[in-house]
Parts: structure tokens; C-alpha cells; sequence
């Protein structure tokens, strides 16, 4: 009685054999996504937010529900934009307070001000990083539930089309 081939020192469980090759076929695009004007593409990093702004155009035959998902998606990157950049703007602003207070520059001050500082910002910001995190979290559910219809529409659409053709 000796032990399966797979718990022998030095060689794989049959599962986990081919598992750099499984890697590499996902990784490779699927042939199935159509190309369409839809994709979202990198764009410029807006330099107050840090955040990249989404850019997606409408399809030709684009449906309802459609332009509400696009529409929700793009409304939902302004807002995300905006708050950053108005959160990056108190940063910094707060961060040239405690040097200018200092009589130093910014590039100047030391870990224990930044740590401190740092501290006090974010001690002072919970209640906004708190209704921003709960706003992020429906606007993405609302963005999910909207994807998800317009993938079973479009499934629907193609299951139906076949039918409509005879």
C-alpha cells in the first residue's frame, strides 16, 4: 500500500498540475465582447482628484436602459471625482496651515507633524468619509443591479432575435 501518485514529494495534485497554463488562457481577451464605442478607455488623470475620468459614449441603438447605466456610471465618477478633489484640496491646504504655523515649508516638515497632523485630519473628516463611503456603496450596488439587467436584456434580446427573423 503506497501513497497516490498525487501525495508524493515533488509532483502536483492533478488539479493544481496545470494551473500556470489555466492562468495564461485566462488572461487572453474573449473573442465573444463585441468592440463597441462603449469601452471605457483610459483617459487623463484629473490632477485635483488624482482620479481618471471615465469617458463612455452612447451606442447607436442604445435602449433605455442602457443610457441609465451609462449615464449613472458617468454621474457617479463626477461626484467620486469632485469629493476627492475637494478632500485633496483640505488636505493640502491643512498641511500648508501646520507649516505655515511652524514658520517651515511643507517639503520640510517631519514625520511626527505629518503623523500628527494626519491624525487630526482624519479624526476630523469621520463623519464625511463616513457618508461618503455609504453613498460610494449604493452608487456602486445601483451600478451593479443596472449592469446586470442590461447583460440579461441583452441576453434576452439575443435569445429573441433568432425568433424574429422567420
Amino acid at each position: 500500500m503506497g501513497l497516490p501518485a498525487s501525495s508524493k514529494l515533488g509532483t502536483r495534485p492533478p488539479l493544481l498540475r496545470n494551473r500556470r497554463s489555466f492562468r495564461r488562457q485566462s488572461k487572453s481577451p474573449t473573442p465573444d465582447i463585441p468592440q463597441s464605442d462603449n469601452v471605457v478607455r483610459k483617459s487623463n488623470v484629473d490632477p485635483a482628484s488624482n482620479i481618471r475620468i471615465l469617458n463612455l459614449h452612447p451606442e447607436p441603438n442604445e435602449t433605455q436602459l442602457e443610457r441609465r447605466f451609462r449615464e449613472t456610471q458617468l454621474g457617479t465618477n463626477d461626484w467620486h471625482r469632485r469629493f476627492w478633489a475637494i478632500r485633496n484640496r483640505n488636505f493640502e491646504e491643512g498641511r500648508a496651515k501646520i507649516a505655515g504655523g511652524l514658520g517651515i515649508s511643507t517639503s520640510k516638515l517631519t514625520n511626527e507633524h505629518l503623523e500628527r497632523f494626519h491624525h487630526e485630519f482624519l479624526t476630523n473628516n469621520q463623519l464625511t468619509q463616513r457618508q461618503y463611503n455609504r453613498e460610494w456603496n449604493r452608487r456602486n450596488f445601483i451600478i451593479l443591479y443596472l449592469g446586470v439587467l442590461v447583460v440579461l436584456q441583452r441576453f434576452l434580446q439575443k435569445l429573441t432575435k433568432p425568433l424574429h427573423r422567420k
